[in-house]
C-alpha cells in the first residue's frame, strides 16, 4: 500500500525528536490520534520509522566519530601524561581507563561458588557463605561471653 506524504513527513519529524506528537500533528495537518494510531496499529509505518531512525542514528554516530577522530591522538597523549604523573591525583583513573579500553572493563564483583559435601553437593554463592560465617562468629562470641569494647568518644 505504501505510506502517504503526511505519514512520511510525520516519520521525519518523529526521527528528529525535537517536537511532541501533538506539535507534529498540528504542523503536518493531521489529528494527534492519527499519529498514535499509526504508531500502534500500522506495521508499515512502524517499520519505516524504525528504519529511518536507525539510518539517522548511524549517520549521527558517523559524524560524531569523524569529529572526535581529529582530537583522538591528543586525548590519548593527555591520558598517558596524567597516567605518568606521579603527583596527579587522577593517575589511577587514567591508568584504569587505558587498561579497561584495551583489555575490557573489569568487573567489581567476583562470582565464586563452593560445593558442600553435607548438603547433597548443593552449590552456594559467596554471599550465602559469608552470611553463614558471620552467624557462626556471632554465636561463638555469645557462647564465650566475649566483650568487645567500643572506642571512647573524644571529649567524653
Amino acid at each position: 500500500m505504501g505510506l502517504n506524504d503526511k505519514q512520511s513527513e510525520v516519520i521525519d519529524l518523529l526521527v528528529l525528536g525535537n517536537m511532541s506528537k501533538e506539535a507534529i500533528a498540528k504542523s503536518v495537518g493531521v489529528a494527534p490520534k492519527s499519529i498514535y494510531n499509526w504508531l500502534n496499529k500500522n506495521v508499515e509505518f512502524k517499520a519505516e520509522l524504525q528504519r529511518r531512525t536507525e539510518v539517522f542514528n548511524d549517520t549521527r554516530m558517523g559524524e560524531a566519530k569523524k569529529k572526535l577522530a581529529v582530537h583522538l591522538d591528543n586525548a590519548i597523549n593527555n591520558i598517558i601524561e596524567i597516567m605518568n604523573d606521579k603527583d596527579n591525583p587522577k593517575r589511577f583513573e587514567a591508568t584504569k581507563y587505558l587498561i579497561d579500553r584495551n583489555l575490557g572493563n573489569t568487573t567489581t564483583k567476583v562470582e565464586q561458588t563452593n560445593k558442600t559435601e553435607n548438603e547433597d553437593d548443593k552449590i552456594q554463592d559467596i554471599d550465602s557463605l559469608l552470611e553463614e560465617l558471620k552467624d557462626d562468629i556471632i554465636e561463638e562470641i555469645q557462647e564465650d561471653n566475649i566483650v568487645i569494647q567500643r572506642p571512647k568518644k573524644q571529649g567524653a
